[in-house]
This record gives structure tokens, sequence and C-alpha cells, in this order.
């Protein structure tokens, strides 16, 4: 009887522990997809499957995101192999700075294509003048390949962080004797490198492809006539047929997160019995390929670098007095309702503080909950955050909309409903970095404190969480930055008295006020870096997205 109240108070105890994990599936995602759901309509679903405006716009979302994944795996390659295989004095800070390029907002890539690119921008002035034409000679602004250039800038740094772990993991006594017994470079790929690349080569293909096709703030910026399934679901969000488009979108992201964790569980990141290998950089100047390798690398830097740094420092390298004036201006432009520059940058900064403290409260939460019932739990929770990194951003935001915004509560024009978006995309991110430094708490002090009688509480307070604060502290930066830069949710839910930083950087464009978006996308992009660096320093987490 003793044993059965014992079992009966364990399965208690479980159930109470998972319950946050649920709690966030259920509120987060599970309940505003019901809505979403409930909401669409049979005929209207059938209806737009056959549509012919609805299949262009999926054929014209596929192929951009097709394009994307090709060229950035194309141009991430050699960059990859060059980190891997070769060592250097500042060799991880000019890998930070390559990363910076992917955590910055995406408008800021987007903006710098406009002052690259327009037809007064840098490259198409200096072109005229040296071509003598008199007119722009690059005229891929406002297009499907401008999308799909934003793209390939924004997500090389991603694929080259995942494709480096693939050649770091190549065993160098492999390569050795492929080297002596093939006798080409090309037998040495396909014996020593292509087994052990294909996974990683795989996982980026498919994370750059998902992230391109889940595309909105960048297609609403440089896209022109060129739009997506996410900004359509954007364009419609209060007419009946937008939650048509939306489970539609859903369904095929949904699929897409699937593969992704089918592939994560099988294939990925199966560790190498060998050594990796690096050499010294001075190698590569004794012939004519490494030199190549060198000068390609270089340009790489050139082309991610430039249109993240030019929508920065131009606001700063207007001549004389203006460039203050410029801010100036800013400070004093009304966006609507009598909103002022300094009330968005509140309540951005409100909205941020909360979303951030929200994030890592529940990511700390989730993370104890499945180290405390281990097994299949943790696995399973592990498996099932990789599923929002991909989910189309565009319909959870329709789905809160219409569950949180106008269902269940009134939310719609609160800063809470944009709290609940953006935290439903940081959360599993977050849960992922802090998972990875929690599993890696010395197993001896928590025994320890298991020793010497202490509650799982009592450990978790003073044992687990002092161990994985600098941790904690990193994922608290990374959730305000990301907050800090939204855009999908801050369009969806912002009001004529309620708006974020992104959606003004979107007002001063539509209202061809380039020179304020770009002085405030400059303030945007510097405070996110200045975040991210300290995050950096306080945490040694390599990003993990699967």
């Amino acid at each position: 009887m003793e044993e059965r109240d014992k079992n009966r108070m364990s399965s208690v105890k479980k159930l109470l522990v998972f319950t946050p994990f649920l709690c966030f599936l259920v509120f987060f995602y599970m309940l505003p997809l019901a809505f979403l759901i409930g909401n669409t309509s049979l005929t209207d679903f059938l209806s737009i499957l056959g549509d012919e405006y609805i299949l262009r716009l999926l054929y014209g979302t596929l192929g951009q995101a097709l394009l994307s994944m090709l060229l950035t795996l194309l141009l991430a390659l050699p960059v990859a192999f060059f980190f891997a295989r070769y060592s250097f004095k500042g060799k991880r800070i000019l890998e930070y700075v390559l990363l910076t390029v992917f955590f910055i907002p995406a408008f800021t890539i987007a903006e710098g294509l406009i002052v690259l690119l327009g037809d007064n921008g840098i490259i198409n002035v200096f072109l005229s003048s040296l071509l003598g034409t008199g007119e722009p000679v690059i005229k891929i602004l406002y297009s499907m390949w401008a999308v799909v250039l934003a793209h390939v800038i924004y997500y090389v740094p991603l694929a080259t962080l995942i494709l480096e772990q693939g050649f770091s993991s190549v065993d160098q006594d492999l390569v050795d004797a492929a080297r002596v017994f093939s006798g080409s470079s090309l037998r040495t790929f396909k014996a020593a490198y292509l087994n052990t690349l294909t996974p990683y080569f795989v996982a980026a293909s498919l994370l750059v492809f998902a992230f391109s096709f889940i595309t909105y703030s960048t297609p609403i910026l440089v896209g022109g006539k060129f739009t997506t399934l996410e900004v359509e679901i954007y364009a419609t969000k209060f007419r009946p047929i937008s939650s048509s488009i939306a489970l539609m979108q859903l369904s095929l992201t949904f699929l897409i997160s699937i593969m992704i964790i089918l592939f994560r569980e099988k294939l990925f990141a199966k560790p190498s019995a060998g050594y990796p290998a690096e050499e010294p950089v001075s190698r590569l100047f004794s012939k004519p390929s490494g030199v190549l390798l060198v000068v390609y690398v270089a340009l790489i830097y050139v082309f991610e670098l430039a249109p993240m740094a030019i929508p920065v420092v131009k606001p700063f390298l207007e001549a004389g007095y203006g460039s203050l004036n410029v801010f100036k201006d800013l400070y004093s432009f009304k966006f609507g309702f009598g909103l002022s520059f300094n009330d968005i940058f509140l309540q951005s900064l409100a909205i941020a503080i909360v979303t951030s403290t929200v994030s890592v409260f529940l990511s700390i939460v989730i993370v104890w909950s499945s180290k405390i019932l281990g097994g299949l739990f943790e696995k399973t929770m592990s498996i099932l955050m990789v599923l929002p990194l991909t989910i189309s951003r565009s319909s959870l935001a329709l789905a809160m909309l219409l569950s949180y915004g106008f269902g269940i509560t009134r939310l719609y024009g609160s800063w809470v409903l944009m709290v609940l978006g953006q935290s439903a995309v940081i959360i599993p991110l977050a849960v992922r970095v802090i998972e990875a430094s929690w599993s890696r708490v010395v197993e001896e002090y928590r025994e320890a404190a298991n020793v010497h009688g202490a509650s799982v509480f009592f450990r978790l307070i003073r044992v687990e969480i002092p161990l994985v604060l600098p941790t904690l502290l990193a994922s608290f930066l990374m959730a305000f930055s990301s907050s800090l830069s939204d855009f999908t949710f801050s369009t969806f839910f912002s009001t004529l008295n309620l708006m974020t930083l992104p959606v003004a950087v979107n007002i001063l464009i539509d209202s061809r006020r380039l020179s304020l978006a770009l002085a405030l996308t400059s303030l945007i992009t510097m405070l996110v870096i200045i975040v991210e660096t300290l995050g950096s320093q306080l945490s040694r987490e390599r990003l993990r997205v699967i």
C-alpha cells in the first residue's frame, strides 16, 4: 500500500514538473493554432489550393528560397574550409565579425542594399560615372533577386558556422591516407570529406531554405512587386482568406520542421573517431590556389560587411552639422497619433525587457524540469523545441491575433500581445542555449547537494543556477536584442499608439524619409551589436539551431 502511494506521489510530482513545458506548448502554440484552424473555412482552404494568384505566390516563395539556399552554400563552403583548416592570430575575432551579420536586424541588410543598389545608390552612381551611361547599371532592387541577395548576405555566416563544424570533424588521418592512395584532389574529397560533410551540408541547406521560405521583412522592404506567402498573410490579416493562407503556410513549414527533426536525430553531428588538424595560414601563400582562397575570403567579408556597415555609418558621414540635424529631425518626427521617437523608444525598451525576462524565466523552468525528469521527457523536449525555430512567423502572429487579440482576450493594441508573440519564438532558442550549458554542470556538485539532503529547489537556486549564470545573462541579452529587432510580430500587433522601433523604420521608408530611416536603423543596429557582443563575452556557447 505504501509502495503504491509512493508511486502515485511520484507520478504527481512528475506531472507538476512537466506542467511548465506543457503550458508553454498549450498557451503559446496549441491554443492559438486551434483558433486559426477553427477560423478557417474548408471551402476557402480548398479554393486557395487551386487559386492562380496563391499558387504563383507559393512558387515564387519556393523559388527564391531554393536560389537563396544554393547561392548561400556555394559562397559559404570555401570560407568554412578556410576557418576549419587554417589557424592564425585573431581567427575567433574574425569569425565573430562574420557571425555578427546574422545577428543584426534583417532590415539593416535591406536598407544597405537600398543605399548601395538604388537608382542613386553608391554602386550605381559609381558605375554610371565610370561607364558614362547616365542611368543605373544594376537594376535588381525591388525584385526577387534583391530578396535573394539579401538572404545570401544574411545566411552565409550561418552556413559557414555549420559547415566549419563539418570540416573540423574530418579525420585528418583519413585525409592523409586518401592523398597518398587517390592521387587527385577530387578523389581525396570523395574519400575523406564527402561522408563526413554530408550531414552538415544537408543541415545548412535545410536551415537556409527554411529561414528563406519564411522571409517577411526583406520582401516588404526590397521585394517591390515580388511578394511571398508570409507577406500575403499580413496583407490580408483582417480578411477571412488570411486564415486559409496562414494554415497552408503553417502546414508547409511544419513539414520542413519535421524533416529537420528527423534528419537531426538520424544523421547530424556524429562524432569523428579521428582528429582534425589546422595548418598555419602562412602555408596558403606558398601556392596560387592558397592565395586565391585568401583573396576570396577577403572579398566575402567585403560582400558581407558593406551592407551592414553602410546603414550604420552613413548618417554620421553626412557633411558638417547636417549629420546632427538628421538625428534631431528623427527625434522630432511624429510617427502617428502623436507618437514621438522618445515614446517609441521607451515602448520598445519596455517590451524588450519584459520579453527577455519572461523568456529566460520560462526557459530556466523548462530546462530544469527536463533535467529532473530526464530520459524520454528530456529528449522529447529537446526535439519539440526545434519545431518553432522554422515555423511560419506570420501564421503564428495571425493565430495569436485571432486567439488573444480578438478571441479569448482582447489584447490587440496591448504590449502584452507583443510580448507573447516575441516570447513564443525566443524561448525555443534560449532553451537550446541554456540546455547546452546546463548539461555541463558538474555532476559532483549535484551529488554533493543530494548527499547533504538538499531539495531539488535548494539545488536549483544554490547550485545549478549559479553555475550557469553567465549563460543565463547571455540568453537575456540575446532575447533583448531579438525583441528589439523583431519585425514580424511588431508589424502585426502595432497600432496608432503602440509601436516599436522596427515599425518606425518601415514607416520612415514608406514616407520616403530614407535619411531618417538610416539614422534610426543605425541606432538600432549599434545597440544590437553592443548587446550581442556583451552576450558573447558572458557565454562561450556556440550557436545551436538544430
